[in-house]
C-alpha cells in the first residue's frame, strides 16, 4: 500500500513523497513545478527512487533525543522516516515542507508562546517537546536539544505553514559544560577570522542561559518571512544522517570540494572557505565537523555560513577524532601542517600556498581569543573559555 506527502517548496507545490509498504521512498515531481527538489534530483526526471530520496528527505529530521521523544509523543516509529515527516515536516530546514492535505489559508497569526511558556521550554521542564505537543509540525535537523520559533515584534509564535520559523533555540546541555557559551565563543571568534558565520546571542531568562540563532535560510521583509531552500552535503552526496561520519560512509573534504565543483556558482571562494574552516576547526579542537555542518544554498549556489562550530576536545569524554579525514588522519592532535597541505594539495589546488595564506591570515587568533574572553558574557565562563584558549596556542605553534 502507497502512503503519500504532499512536498512544497517554499510556497510552490513540487510534488509527492510517496511510501511502499512501509519501506520504500520515491519521490515525484508534479508535472507544473518549476524548481529543483535537490540539486541530486532534478526535475527533468520526473521519479527519483529510494536511494536519494530517503537520503534527501531523512536528512531532514531532528536527531537524538527529540526525535525519541517526538516518536514517543507522536505514536510514529522513530526509524520511518515517512511517518515522522507526516507529523513534523511542516517547517524543516530550507524551503522544505510537508503536509498531508493541502494547507488552508490561516486567518491569524500562528499560536504565541507566552514567557511563561518560553521560560518552561528553556529550563528543561519541557524543551522542544512543549512546542510539538501544542499540535504543530515542524522539523530542524541536528542532534543537539533545539527548536525553532518565529519572532515578530519581539513575541514568539510556534511556526507553521504559512508563517515559517525565524529563529532556532538551542537548549543548555549539562553533560557539557558551558556548551552554549562555548560555540558562542567559538563563532564569534571564527567572524573575528573573517569567516561567515550564523548570527547568534546568548540570553539568560531565571538563571538559564539558551542561545538564540537567526536562520540565514530565511529572507524577511516588513511584509512576510519567506523560507529560502538549501541542502547539507550529505543530502547533496546522498548519505544517510546514521552516516554522516566519515568513518561510517559519511562525506570527506575530497567529495565536498568535489560537489562545490560540480554546483557552486563561487568555486574559488567556497573552496578557500572550505580550507578555511579546516584549519579553524584544526586550531579549536572541533572534532563533531561532519557532512550535515555544511550547506550550500540554492538561491545564490554557494555556502551558507558556519555554524555549529564547537570546541569539543576540552570535554574528556568526546573523542578526539575529526568527523572527516585530513590527509588520512582522524586524530586531531597529530594532525601537522604537512597533513593540511596534503590534504589541500589532493582537491586539486596548490596546498602550500593555500595553507601559508590561511596561517596568515590567522596569525593573530590568540590575540583576538584572549581579547574576546574579557568580553563581560564569557567573564563567569573563565575556566572552560581558558581551555580552548589554551588548545588553540598549542595546535597554533605546532602548525608553524
Amino acid at each position: 500500500m502507497n502512503k503519500i506527502l504532499k512536498v512544497y517548496l517554499e510556497k510552490e507545490y513540487i510534488g509527492e513523497l510517496i511510501e511502499k509498504d512501509g519501506q520504500r521512498l520515491r519521490f515525484v515531481y508534479d508535472l507544473d513545478a518549476k524548481s529543483d527538489i535537490s540539486l541530486r534530483m532534478p526535475r527533468s526526471t520526473q521519479t527519483h527512487y529510494h536511494k536519494a530520496t530517503y537520503a534527501f528527505f531523512e536528512n531532514l529530521l531532528p536527531e537524538g533525543n527529540i526525535l525519541e521523544l517526538i516518536a514517543r509523543g507522536k505514536g510514529v516509529s522513530q526509524n520511518n522516516p515517512f511517518s515522522l515527516l507526516s507529523v513534523i515536516g511542516e517547517d524543516c530546514a530550507g524551503a522544505i515542507h510537508l503536509h498531508q492535505y493541502v494547507p488552508l489559508i490561516p486567518e491569524k497569526l500562528p499560536e504565541y508562546i507566552s514567557k511563561t511558556e518560553l521560560n518552561q521550554i528553556i529550563s528543561g521542564k519541557n524543551n522542544a517537546r512543549f512546542i510539538y505537543q501544542k499540535g504543530n509540525r515542524f522539523s530542524l535537523a541536528g542532534a543537539r536539544d533545539k527548536t525553532t520559533v518565529m519572532i515578530k515584534d519581539d513575541k514568539f509564535y510556534a511556526p507553521n505553514f504559512f508563517y515559517p520559523s525565524t529563529h532556532i533555540i538551542k537548549f543548555d546541555n549539562h553533560h557539557f559544560a558551558n556548551i552554549l557559551h562555548n560555540e558562542l565563543f567559538c563563532t564569534l571568534l571564527a567572524n573575528s577570522l573573517g569567516l561567515s558565520t550564523s548570527k547568534m546571542e546568548l540570553i539568560t531568562e531565571n538563571d538559564v542561559p539558551y542561545l538564540l540563532i537567526e536562520r540565514f535560510d530565511r529572507a524577511k521583509n516588513p511584509n512576510e518571512i519567506r523560507r529560502l531552500h538549501q541542502e547539507d552535503f550529505c543530502q547533496l552526496l546522498s548519505v544517510s544522517s546514521k552516516n554522516k561520519y566519515q568513518k561510517e560512509g559519511g562525506p570527506c573534504f575530497r567529495s565536498v570540494i568535489k560537489t562545490i565543483n560540480e554546483f557552486s556558482y563561487r568555486v574559488a571562494s567556497d573552496t578557500l572557505m572550505i580550507a578555511k574552516i579546516l584549519v579553524f576547526n584544526v586550531l579549536i579542537g572541533n572534532c563533531d565537523y561532519h557532512g550535515k555542518n555544511l550547506s550550500l544554498l540554492h538561491t545564490t549556489r554557494s555556502l551558507t555560513p558556519f555554524y555549529d562550530l564547537v570546541s569539543t576536545v576540552i570535554y574528556e569524554h568526546i573523542s578526539t577524532n575529526m568527523a572527516m579525514s585530513i590527509n588520512k588522519k582522524y586524530e586531531v592532535n597529530d594532525i601537522n601542517k604537512q597533513d593540511i597541505t596534503n590534504e589541500f594539495n589532493k582537491w586539486g589546488i596548490n596546498g602550500e600556498r593555500m595553507f601559508a595564506l590561511i596561517i596568515n591570515d590567522f596569525k593573530h587568533i590568540v590575540k583576538y581569543a584572549q581579547a574576546l574572553s574579557k568580553e563581560t558574557i564569557f567573564t563567569s565562563k573563565q575556566a572552560t573559555i581558558f581551555k580552548i584558549i589554551e588548545f588553540i596556542e598549542r595546535q597554533f605553534i605546532r602548525l608553524q
